[in-house]
């Protein structure tokens, strides 16, 4: 509750506007059915709350503007001024900031899109189902922030370097006035105020965004009735009134080049406070029509030059009879500190770089000393241009009277910079990059011969920190594209597309455990590594082509050789290469019936590995073949090549045979909608009883089968010794490329090791 006063006796004068308690539209505003005593009584709790949510702050904020001197971003460079070294700071804090945006802005904000999808809760709906629709969902908001709201990426990016340096920044998801179409928009820190106390930006009294409008912005919220009594026209008085700018707003202003005697006309002049919070006036809740006895959330604006309210809508979803606040703020945090702001590199760096930049002043002091000491002159002696600098061979007159010229002038003695101070600054330096971690390991350092579990614990180490940062920028990236997508998304009354909408969640694109790219290519060396060692444990190919992928390389499918199409095997051997995880294949002249059953048993013994689905995809390759011949057999033919089958004619009379042949074996088909193979339907086909009920159907049909199979087992026995003689072949063949292979793969060994040697050199 915003008042503090909870006795309501002297609002008793006050009735609402409606007298019968409803209202025609629920998103008017609510200003207008108000009097001004009553907004007046609204303005005056309200900007009492915000100044104590400002003085809450206080502390945050000088930090914030003090740090900022020592960023070095600043022009004070004067021509005039002979001390340039007390212009100099030090770059570490600068440099610690800029490498953090450059990280997170290709983590976060990758070039194919922002969004992706995760499933949630199945429900027993298959997942290829659920997989097109998020599919088609993340498309969606990836198009839209794109092409829809082309200033998204730029705006994001543009809060990255505040965000590093202040430890927050605030991003407001809502509707545009003008086209209706979301957008979020990134807010300074200082423009949002909420009490320093409260530790979470969901629980906070108040959210109060500051507004800078100009007159004309002013003129068009009014004339689009989205403001209420606004004035654009102020008096002198009101123009001239204290103004309550932020500290770092006007060391931001005067950091970006902007003064403050620029023409007024294009600045923003009309501020206006745009408070989310709840409020239990009873002239408020009366219009509800079942009068809630508690607060509820509404957003309120106040012209600060005028102090008046302007703007009163409601702030929860229609119908909602819990009145939850209709969040539109995101906050994104540094690292999060003993308050709401959180702290930035300007707070956990801030007293580094300023010692830093002290340090490099008097470094320089010191070797500008060495190089052009000052010096000891008798009185009275002229010396020909004091302040040309020396070249080769020029000579200065001097008149030094009846002294020697080795009197006449004495040097001060300047021994130059001295090493403690060196040291010194190194050493601040380094801890300071530590602290940003920007101090990257370089392979050079890393002993090739280490264990890599211990390389990799090592890398990981060191990014620790900047993962943290980089998993907490990721988790509010998520609640921001939630909240696009809620607003973005067009509701259904359709029961399967909500179910489906229940299903996923939108997720960003980037990776929320964070790796450096030093990180995945360590990674990826090790794997390398490792396989090598042990080629015969590995896939080879799979493991080259995730290295040639961590580095960059392109089109890696024209550089390693495609892989071999695996030989039709026993039943055995086939579970055993798929819990393998190598592929398999059948073949017509197999006993499907056999390699049903027994790969049935072997999937029941295995159910929930991950390997299942690999099981399942072969028993549908000889359930294919066993289908094509008891077709084929109740049709009396072979189908023709497939070159035939694409004459219609050739299809039409095949069709028609088929069709005989189904009825004729009194099989139902569904002509409205064919059966979707799933999972689930997959697991009842290989049931028991459907290798059983297989079976029996061909023992019955064994006598019709005699005349086939009399027809065929000429061309099965031929089949046979040529599958033999392939896989002879075939055998002999894997043993020469085996032997290539190993050729081959030292000299791609040799060359890797090149490769790594030229990332060193990019790397240092």
């Amino acid at each position: 509750m915003l008042t503090d006063n909870n006795n309501y006796d002297e609002y008793d004068n006050f009735l609402p506007v409606s007298e019968n308690n409803q209202l025609l539209d629920f998103n008017v505003n609510l200003a207008t059915l108000l009097d001004e005593g009553q907004k007046a009584i609204i303005a005056t709790d309200l900007l009492e709350g915000i100044k104590k949510d400002r003085d809450s702050r206080d502390k945050w904020e000088q930090g914030y503007k003090s740090a900022m001197d020592y960023l070095g971003i600043e022009q004070k460079f004067d021509s005039q001024t002979k001390a340039v070294n007390y212009q100099i700071y030090d770059s570490t804090l600068l440099n610690c900031v800029l490498k953090f945006v450059a990280t997170a802005q290709s983590e976060l904000y990758p070039p194919k899109g922002v969004a992706d999808f995760e499933i949630i809760t199945p429900d027993g709906t298959d997942n290829e189902i659920i997989k097109r629709y998020g599919e088609q969902q993340k498309n969606l908001i990836n198009n839209y922030l794109k092409l829809g709201d082309k200033s998204f990426y730029k705006n994001s990016q543009a809060m990255l370097m505040p965000l590093a340096l202040n430890g927050c920044v605030f991003k407001k998801v809502y509707n545009d006035h003008t086209t209706g179409k979301p957008i979020s928009r990134y807010i300074r820190p200082q423009d949002i105020i909420i009490n320093n106390s409260c530790l979470d930006l969901l629980e906070s009294e108040r959210i109060t965004h500051v507004l800078y409008l100009t007159k004309k912005e002013v003129a068009l919220n009014k004339n689009s009735g989205f403001f209420f009594g606004s004035d654009e026209n102020l008096t002198a008085e009101q123009e001239t009134a204290e103004d309550d700018s932020s500290e770092v707003t006007a060391k931001t202003r005067k950091i970006d080049g902007i003064s403050d005697d620029d023409d007024i006309d294009e600045k923003f002049i009309f501020k206006h406070y745009e408070v989310h919070a709840s409020l239990d006036y009873p002239f408020l809740l009366d219009f509800e029509p079942d009068k809630p006895n508690f607060p509820i959330p509404y957003v309120v604006t106040i012209c600060k030059q005028t102090q008046k309210v302007v703007a009163i809508y409601r702030n929860w979803l229609e119908g909602d009879a819990s009145y939850t606040r209709d969040n539109c703020f995101v906050q994104f945090n540094y690292f999060s500190g003993f308050g709401l702001y959180g702290y930035g590199m300007l707070h956990l760096l801030g007293n580094d770089a300023q010692a830093l930049t002290m340090l490099q002043r008097q470094l320089l002091t010191a070797g500008s000393m060495a190089n052009y000491p000052a010096y000891f002159k008798a009185k009275g002696l002229k010396i020909e241009h004091p302040q040309v600098d020396l070249q080769p061979g020029q000579s200065i007159d001097v008149e030094t009277g009846s002294l020697p010229i080795n009197q006449a002038v004495m040097p001060l003695p300047f021994k130059g910079a001295d090493p403690v101070l060196v040291d010194l600054k190194e050493r601040l330096k380094a801890d300071a990059e530590q602290t940003g971690s920007i101090a990257d390991t370089k392979l050079a350092e890393i002993n090739s011969n280490a264990p890599v579990g211990t390389t990799v614990a090592l890398l990981e180490t060191q990014q620790k920190f900047q993962s943290s940062v980089i998993r907490s920028c990721y988790n509010s990236l998520a609640d921001e594209l939630q909240m696009i997508y809620a607003r973005l998304a067009q509701p259904s009354s359709d029961p399967q597309e909500i179910q489906l909408s229940e299903s996923i969640r939108i997720i960003p694109a980037a990776d929320p455990t964070f790796s450096t790219n030093l990180q995945r290519i360590m990674k990826a060396d090790a794997m390398l590594r490792t396989a090598m060692n042990a080629p015969q444990l590995h896939n080879m190919r799979e493991v080259f082509s995730r290295f040639y992928t961590t580095i960059g390389v392109e089109n890696i499918e024209q550089v390693l050789p495609p892989e071999p199409n695996p030989v039709p095997l026993d039943p055995i051997t086939e579970n055993m290469n798929i819990l393998n995880n190598k592929a398999v294949r059948a073949e017509m002249w197999q006993d499907h019936v056999s390699h049903i059953t027994c790969h049935q048993v072997f999937a029941e013994q295995n159910k929930g590995q991950d390997f299942l689905p690999n099981i399942l995809a072969h028993i549908r390759e000889h359930l294919a073949f066993a289908y094509l011949i008891e077709m084929q057999q109740a049709m009396g033919i072979q189908l023709p090549p497939m070159e035939a089958l694409q004459n219609p004619k050739v299809q039409n009379e095949v069709a028609m045979l088929a069709a005989q042949a189904a009825e004729s074996q009194g099989v139902v088909m569904d002509s409205e909608k064919p059966p979707e193979i799933t999972e689930v339907a997959m697991a009842e086909v290989i049931q028991k009883d459907k290798a059983a009920e297989l079976k029996a159907s061909v023992d019955l049909q064994k006598v019709e089968m005699e005349s086939y199979k009399a027809q065929l087992q000429h061309e099965t026995e031929k089949q046979k010794i040529k599958a033999e003689k392939e896989m002879f072949e075939e055998r002999m063949e894997m043993e020469l490329k085996k032997m290539e292979t190993q050729k081959e793969i030292a000299e791609e060994k040799n060359e890797l090791e090149r490769q790594r040697s030229e990332i060193i050199e990019r790397e240092e």
